[in-house]
């Protein structure tokens, strides 16, 4: 097999930057003075990551189907919890926990995975938009405002009790003013639904890839005078609308993704 240079692909250079940061968090957690040579070690790591990926393409394809992207953000939030389990433990607890570490190796660990996972799924997403039969295509009716900002809002929350576990009122002033703020400067747009053979394909629009969401995660779909309702089941419960100006046309798509979800 001829070698192939490495192209801008955000999947490979994520997973790339993430092992390369892991080591460095590691060499931290051991105690190792963070100089030059790990630096340029790190980075030597990450370009070799990114390159054997290149190689590779239809087996990291292969494991993105298999959702290992989704299992390495997973895992990498377990530093995460792990502390703040410990903190909680001090807390419950009169006696201090058994080490209070800084929070910035777990949280840049955590945040790291969670990009692999996103780029993961916007690549996968990708991949099966362009191999996979397309069904049907239809466009969501943006959600309410305040929909938007209560989601904002918990998600804020519980990520700031995750880092700090000391959530105060000025604290959650904050977090509202920030929901509130997210709110305003990014109103809620339609989404793209598209039926392929394999799940739903969510995406802002032609040129994102979106998101995947297996067939067997999707726990209903009705039609009620012309409006088809899709229910996404966990982790990330959502019901997507689409309005049609004829009940028929409604009813066509929602037989599409139920001869689908048959399949699966």
């Amino acid at each position: 097999m001829r070698p192939r240079l490495p192209s801008y692909d955000h999947f490979s250079v994520a997973v790339g930057v993430f092992v390369g940061g892991c080591l460095l968090a590691l060499a931290s957690l051991v105690g190792l003075p963070l100089e030059e040579p790990l630096g340029g070690v790190a980075l030597v790591v990450a370009l070799a990551v990114w390159t054997l990926l290149a190689q590779v393409p239809e087996r990291v394809n292969a494991m993105l189907a298999r959702r290992l992207h989704v299992v390495v953000g997973v895992l990498s939030c377990a530093p995460m919890v792990v502390l703040a389990a410990n903190r909680l433990v001090g807390r419950l607890d009169s006696s201090p926990p058994l080490a209070d570490p800084s929070p910035w190796v777990p949280l840049g660990i955590g945040v790291g995975g969670v990009v692999v996972a996103a780029v993961g799924e916007h690549r996968y997403a990708t991949h099966c938009y362009e191999t996979e039969g397309i069904h049907a295509i239809v466009t969501t009716t943006p959600r309410a405002r305040w929909r938007q900002f209560l989601s904002s809002l918990v998600w804020g929350t519980l990520g700031y009790a995750l880092v700090t576990f000391a959530l105060d009122t000025a604290s959650l002033f904050g977090l509202a003013a920030f929901g509130v703020l997210h709110a305003v400067l990014n109103p809620p747009s339609a989404k793209d639904l598209v039926v392929l053979d394999s799940g739903l394909l969510i995406r802002d629009d032609e040129d994102s890839g979106g998101s995947l969401t297996p067939w067997r995660r999707i726990r209903g779909v009705d039609v009620v005078d012309g409006t088809l309702r899709v229910r996404r089941g966990l982790p990330f419960p959502r019901t997507y609308r689409c309005d049609f100006s004829e009940h028929e046309e409604a009813k066509r798509v929602a037989d599409a993704i139920r001869r689908c979800r048959r399949r699966t």
